[in-house]
């Protein structure tokens, strides 16, 4: 059905269209249905890592609305940017902008000069920014008066590294059982990107660093300049 009304869609135009155009437009139906089954995936996987960590159907809601918030999110963004690559900034503004009354100013964003990001990192990076920010608000620096977070991202060498670290909030404990945020930093940046999702349970705060190879998330290798 999906494929149906995405071919009607483009063949709408006039036969005085530029051949290009048509060819055009079918590669962006290509990429939208191959889009639409991977988010139905991850919304499926959601839903089932939700409900085995949910003490009941209030919770399981609550949760799940959040995530499926963030994925929209990431959605949002890809739209904007043509289902291609799109600017990592962008996608933390979207996610931070669903906790935006609760974190006001509270985390400081400072993203240096970076390449797009690969259109198939989107969902699973805005479901890690959210579980983040969702952990600090309910246990770490955004929980009390006074705490912060700052998520700094930047190019090291052959790697992307993305920062979270928070400040100033309640004594930190580590967990005794792994959550959805964590499973899924580890499915996701160890396995699916071959990187390191390093957490380190400061007594200040969490400081949780990501290092993902650029070869496997950037739209062109780190450290090539964009071409004109």
């Amino acid at each position: 059905m999906l494929r149906q009304a995405l071919g009607q869609t483009a063949s709408s135009g006039t036969a005085s269209e530029p051949a290009g155009t048509t060819e055009d437009a079918a590669r962006l139906l290509d990429r939208l249905g191959h889009r639409f089954k991977n988010t139905l995936v991850l919304i499926q996987a959601t839903a089932w890592q939700t409900a085995l960590g949910a003490v009941d159907v209030q919770d399981f809601l609550k949760l799940f609305d959040g995530r499926l918030r963030a994925i929209a999110a990431a959605s949002d963004v890809l739209a904007r940017n043509g289902w291609g690559s799109f600017p990592l900034g962008e996608l933390v503004r979207a996610v931070l902008e669903e906790h935006e009354e609760t974190t006001r100013s509270r985390i400081r964003i400072e993203i240096g000069d970076l390449p797009p990001l690969l259109p198939e990192a989107a969902q699973n990076l805005a479901l890690a920014l959210h579980e983040l920010t969702t952990n600090a608000l309910e246990h770490g620096a955004l929980s009390v008066p006074g705490g912060s977070v700052r998520l700094e991202s930047r190019i090291e060498g052959e790697e992307l590294v993305v920062v979270w670290r928070e400040a100033d909030g309640p004594r930190v404990v580590p967990p005794t059982r792994q959550g959805f945020g964590l499973v899924l930093l580890d499915r996701v940046v160890a396995r699916r990107y071959a990187g390191r999702a390093i957490m380190d349970w400061e007594r200040s705060g969490l400081i949780c660093t990501l290092r993902i190879p650029g070869s496997r998330i950037l739209d062109r290798p780190a450290g090539r300049p964009a071409t004109s």
